[in-house]
Parts: structure tokens; sequence; C-alpha cells
């Protein structure tokens, strides 16, 4: 034998090396693609999973570099863990260079466009030459991703080599390269829903009978939900595997859900995307929401939209008309940030500031309408000094819709409705209503035990909903507040 192989495999292993400097099982270099990057071209998600076009656009070339003396024939077999060849490979991607000239290979198997694997002949013995140490083996190609693999932020595509000797290609070489990363799919644009941690928490005012912001960082009258931030990663990369990946969204959306909107009007200024970031609306910079309800509010962003809020933490802002009041809401708002591209959408969603009233609210789950078995008596006691505490009810029915009263400020449901005709609570102070009173502020009888949900401007409160039973004898007081104390409010 010509040479001794060293090791029964090619002790010439062909191991990878960076820039022409020989190193032996070194993990390898991109030729071509700068910098060199040990995880490979990271390619933008954003651009999958539809392109068919070749990655990158002017190929890979990967160089092997020899490590000791290798002169008799062998084969040269390249996988790709994923993705196929762009194109059909031909006999010419793969050169050995030995310092006494170039050596063709021969193409033997497979390297067509639809698969994923080839095999050359390097005929380094039949041509009377060797590789010796630092000479090069060089395979160019490219790849194409027609399965949308790269789609997934994280997934890779890698190729390993094989030199098995020819005239023994059962035996493989001990020191065949370590797989090389080609690619690595990272996201293009960083999309997230945040907070504003720093601000203290803004409150809907019970003392301005709920009309007003308090502890806003912009005013009585707005309040920030949160931010929406939208980053492109200069960090991905286009096609061509050098260019820096530039936000290419064709679109997008932002639902809330949740929101304090009630006294926002229907007017998309009164919600919107503040661009400039002063609180204030101010029409071809600031984007305002499409449609707005008590609840919702809704924006469809075209490119230009997106383009304006790109690269900075734009805030949702909410304004009110300090006439109508605020309707808290038991859960904080919800967002849904929806980013479009060519091949497909990313959503991202979070919980947005909770804005709740600083005041107290109360619950008593049995109120019964006059004239049935039980009377109730609700007694309110005032914990909070310096305060003229307003007592406002809602009465939910028990299918959960309210009942109809004219005495509230929509002027047909049951809705914060004052129950004590004007009369105030002051410190220590406490005052009783029954459901004969309550029955009298609605507009109609209902069926069976309403709920009633109390809302007050004192920061605190006891309420406590009593019942006494009238079948018979007049029976005792029986506390149903709930909690241990007795107290229903929260």
């Amino acid at each position: 034998m010509r040479n001794k192989i060293l090791s029964t495999a090619i002790a010439a292993a062909l191991s990878m090396g960076v820039h022409g400097v020989a190193q032996a099982q070194d993990p390898g270099t991109l030729a071509l693609i700068t910098p060199a990057l040990p995880t490979g071209v990271p390619f933008a998600t954003e651009l999958f999973p539809d392109t068919t076009a070749p990655l990158p656009t002017n190929g890979f070339v990967v160089t092997y570099y020899a490590k000791g003396t290798m002169d008799e024939d062998f084969y040269a077999t390249f996988t790709l863990s994923s993705g196929t060849w762009a194109a059909n490979l031909a006999s010419l991607a793969l050169v050995a260079t030995p310092n006494t000239g170039t050596v063709n290979a021969a193409l033997v198997e497979n390297g067509e466009s639809d698969q994923n694997t080839v095999t050359f002949l390097v005929p380094v013995g039949t041509a009377g030459v060797s590789l010796n140490t630092n000479d090069t083996l060089t395979f160019s190609f490219s790849v194409t991703d027609d399965q949308g693999f790269l789609a997934s932020s994280g997934s890779q595509i890698r190729l390993e080599a094989a030199f098995p000797i020819a005239a023994n290609p059962a035996i493989p070489s001990q020191t065949a390269p370590t797989p090389l990363t080609l690619a690595t799919a990272t996201e293009g644009t960083k999309a997230e829903l945040t907070l504003d941690t720093a601000a203290t928490d803004t409150f809907i005012d019970v003392a301005q009978d709920s009309k007003l912001f308090i502890n806003s960082s912009i005013d009585e009258l707005s309040a920030r939900l949160g931010y929406v931030n939208i980053i492109a990663n200069t960090n991905a990369f286009q096609l061509d595997g050098t260019t820096p990946y530039v936000f290419n969204g064709s679109g997008g959306s932002l639902e809330i859900t949740d929101g304090v909107f009630s006294a926002s009007d229907e007017l998309g200024d009164n919600v919107f995307l503040d661009v400039g970031d002063d609180g204030i609306f101010t029409d071809g910079t600031d984007i305002p929401a499409d449609i707005v309800t008590a609840t919702t509010a809704s924006w469809d962003l075209d490119v230009a939209e997106l383009g304006l809020m790109l690269g900075q933490a734009v805030p949702i802002v909410v304004k009110v008309n300090g006439t109508t009041e605020i309707e808290a809401q038991e859960d904080p708002a919800l967002a849904v940030l929806t980013l479009d591209y060519p091949s497909d959408s990313k959503v991202f969603q979070r919980r947005l500031e909770h804005i709740k009233r600083n005041g107290t609210r109360c619950k008593a789950y049995n109120v019964p309408y006059p004239g049935l078995k039980d009377n109730a008596f609700f007694r309110f006691t005032s914990k909070t000094d310096g305060v003229d505490g307003v007592i406002k009810g809602t009465l939910y029915k028990e299918d959960g819709t309210k009942v109809a009263s004219d005495k509230g400020p929509d002027g047909t449901t049951f809705t914060d409705v004052d129950l004590l005709g004007g009369e105030t609570l002051t410190v220590n102070q406490t005052k009783v209503i029954s459901n004969q009173a309550i029955a009298d502020l609605a507009s109609e009888v209902w069926t069976g035990r309403a709920t009633l949900v109390i809302s007050s401007n004192l920061t605190s409160m006891e309420m406590l909903a009593l019942l006494r039973n009238q079948q018979g004898v007049v029976g005792p007081l029986m506390n149903l507040s709930t909690g241990a104390s007795g107290n229903a409010c929260d």
C-alpha cells in the first residue's frame, strides 16, 4: 500500500481550518461568508418558509485542510441535515488543491436539486499526487430551505462530511470533520409588549366620580396602558448571507380587550399609539385606533404605520372626556399584536396595566325581591377619615344582566345608582338600606336572588349583608357577608 493510511482510515485526515491555517479537527470556516460564524449564517426567520432562493445568494464555499499525507483515491460524501441542494451539483463543485496542482473530483452519486446528499471521488492516487498538511479540499454549493425549516427560530442546517478510502469505502475516517453549521434561524424582528415598571400605578379616581385618573404619568385625563416595541434585529441576515435583515412586514394589527375605554367616546384619537411619546395625540405622527368600544380598541396597521413604530417603545394611551364614568375591568387589558409577513404571521400578547378604582368595591350575592320569604338589609360603615362617602350600586340578575332602572347615569340600567339618595357617610357613621329600598330604585321586578355590586369613594368601608327569614315567627338577622370578618368589601 502506497501509504500506511495511518490507523485504518485517512490518517491524512481532512479536517477543517480557518483562513488557511491548519487546525486538525477544527470546526471549520465558511469562506466568502464574513465574518466566520461558529453557528453559521443567522438568516431571519421572517424570510421563510416560502422562499426557494439559494442560501446564500452567492453560495457557500467550505474549505477543508489536510493533515498529514494522503496519496490514494478517496470518496468525499457531504450530507445536509435539512434542506436540499439549490441546484444540481457538478464535479467542479469539489476541487482538491495539492501543492503540485489542482485535482478535479468526479461526481459519483446524488447531488441533484431535490436531494440533500452527494458523493464525489477524489482521484489523487490516480493522478499520482498527494494531499499534504495544509493542502485544501474546497466544496462550493448553495442550499434551498424549500420546506421552511428556517422559519422556526433556533433551527439549523448543518453539513456533515466523510472521506472513506475508495479501495475500501466501508472503512470510515476515524477523524471525520465535526459537522459544520451552515445556517441558523434567528428572529429578524423582536416585538414585545411591555409595562412601565418605573411608573406608579394609575387608578380611576372614585373621589372624582370615577371620571378621571390619578397618579397617571401623563395627566388626569390620560393614562398609559403599556408599550409596543418593534425592533429589527440587525444581527440577522438577508438571503445573501451578508446584508443585515431589514424589517419586511407587510402589515399587522393590534387588538386590546378588557380596556378602560368607556369614557373615551368612540373616537380613535382618544385611544392611540403615541409615536411622539408626549401623551398628546398628533395627527400624522401618532396612530389612532380604528375601532373603539367601551372595552375594546383595534388597529389595522399598514406598512407605513409600522415604519413609524419601528425601533422604539411606543406607548398605548387612553384619553377620557372627563364627564363620563370610567368603567373599571376585573382583569388587566389584554393586548394582542400581530405582524404579517409575506409568508406567515407572528403573534405577541400580554396583559397590560390594570387600571382599577382607588375606592372600595363590595359585593352582596343574595338580594331577594321584596315579598319573598326573606328580607335583606345592607349595613354600611365608613372607615375613611376626611371623606364624604358616596355609596353606589349596580344590580345584576341571576342571568348576569343588569336590572332595569332610570336612576343611574345611563337612565336605563341599575348601574352605579346612588343608594343613599344623595346622603353621604362620614368616618365611623353607619347607614342601612333594605331590599325594599333597592327595589324602589329599580324599574322592574327581578326573580330569584340578585347580586349587588357596591362602589364607593371610601378607601376603607365595611358592608354587612344581613338576611332575615320572614316565614312564621320573624327570625334573627343572619350575616351572609363574604370574608371571615363578615365584611363584604375588598
